[in-house]
């Protein structure tokens, strides 16, 4: 427990970086707005306990932030409400066997030995906890990909054809597009969670993600595929009509950068203007995605706004993080009884690249580089993960 919280705080000091973005109203005509300065927390892959997370949004308030954003669906599903029963086209799903599929899912995925899920009363303290503090949350729940665990609970709920497949590759963690009951079934579970925090009076944002579709299909990212397939115009629809959901509920809808207008090609439809993007990657050969610019061009907010002081920023705190003995914490951690260099968490950016340094496989300025590149790719917000063993 106690190498846990170093590694937490450690991981606080270093990718704690601030973000801004104007936030108005999305009911009122009113024109004010607010600059917001957001810490994530990748709680999704991971089980992040309630006391966990206080912490967390303890170090965020301490540190100036406005807000706290927990990717609660991200891979793994980590909050199941008190009501999970589920209507979806014309069949009853009742609460417990949701709860009991999602469980199921997340083993399938990842079976924390931590925990599973937060409960609705945990929540209910957890938000409580962050008002009192003057942070707001955004929650997360992400989808039509990184859905592993959702998948799953559908098939045990008796769903069929779920994920996207072709040419005989089936998909781990996307939803299949086209197939319209597992399109109702994400979006009255998501629902269920939209409202849920729209009720807690401490939520302008909802993010539900929209990155990365079907890449363990093509083995490229997907999007470029899907607008060869001529299917993409139905992502869009997907996108727009989650917007429309989050908008319903009186807050702002977010998702990340990669899918939207991808290789800056608007001939497939329109996205929904309101949504702000959430800019976690500029694309790499072959992965085209939209630019900033483009998005700028074309009146689309944006999150974090100034990318040159974002990668000076991730840069600034990676060093404090080294400072602070991150990479003596690393040589305790591969000591300790049951370590795997290639557990998922192992994977995981600051990880991965110190191990190799460690190793011996790079020098200290080759670990440093990488680190901070791969930061500057993965992370729109900083995400942290929880180590226990």
């Amino acid at each position: 427990m106690k190498l846990w919280k170093k590694l937490c705080i450690t991981f606080l000091v270093a990718l704690m970086a601030f973000f801004s973005v104007n936030v108005g109203n999305v009911d009122a005509k009113e024109t004010v707005t607010t600059k917001k300065s957001v810490l994530s927390i990748d709680a999704g892959r991971k089980y992040f306990s309630e006391d966990q997370l206080k912490q967390i949004i303890d170090k965020a308030y301490k540190n100036g932030y406005t807000s706290g954003q927990i990717l609660l669906g991200n891979d793994g599903l980590r909050f199941v409400l008190d009501d999970m029963s589920m209507q979806v086209n014309g069949k009853s799903y009742a609460s417990e066997d949701v709860k009991k599929a999602i469980t199921a899912g997340n083993n399938s995925y990842y079976a924390d030995p931590n925990g599973d899920v937060l409960t609705e009363d945990e929540m209910d303290r957890i938000v409580a906890y962050a008002k009192e503090r003057g942070l707001d949350i955004i929650p997360g729940l992400n989808s039509p990909g990184h859905m592993d665990s959702i998948l799953v609970a559908m098939e045990q709920l008796g769903l069929e054809n779920v994920r996207y497949t072709k040419d005989g590759n089936e998909s781990k963690r996307t939803v299949n597009i086209e197939n319209p009951e597992a399109i109702e079934f994400t979006q009255v579970l998501v629902k269920k969670y939209i409202d849920y925090f729209s009720a807690s009076g401490v939520c302008e944002i909802f993010n539900f993600g929209a990155d990365e579709y079907a890449n363990d299909v093509f083995g490229v990212p997907g999007w470029g595929e899907l607008q060869k397939l001529n299917i993409y115009d139905k992502f869009i629809d997907y996108t727009n009509d989650m917007a429309a959901l989050i908008k319903e509920a009186n807050m702002l809808p977010m998702c990340f950068n990669d899918g939207i207008y991808y290789n800056s090609d608007d001939k497939f439809g329109t996205f929904d203007k309101d949504i702000i993007i959430s800019y976690w990657t500029a694309g790499w050969w072959g992965f085209d995605v939209a630019k900033p610019s483009y998005f700028a061009e074309n009146a689309i907010a944006l999150l974090p706004e100034d990318r040159a002081a974002l990668h000076a920023k991730i840069a600034e705190r990676f060093d404090a993080m080294l400072e602070a003995g991150f990479l003596d914490e690393m040589k305790r951690l591969t000591g300790l009884p049951g370590f795997d260099r290639e557990s998922p968490a192992m994977r995981s950016v600051g990880y991965r690249q110190a191990l190799e340094y460690l190793a011996g496989e790079t020098d200290y300025a080759v670990f440093r580089d990488k680190a901070i590149a791969a930061t500057r790719l993965s992370f729109s917000f900083p995400k942290l993960y929880s180590l226990q063993f």
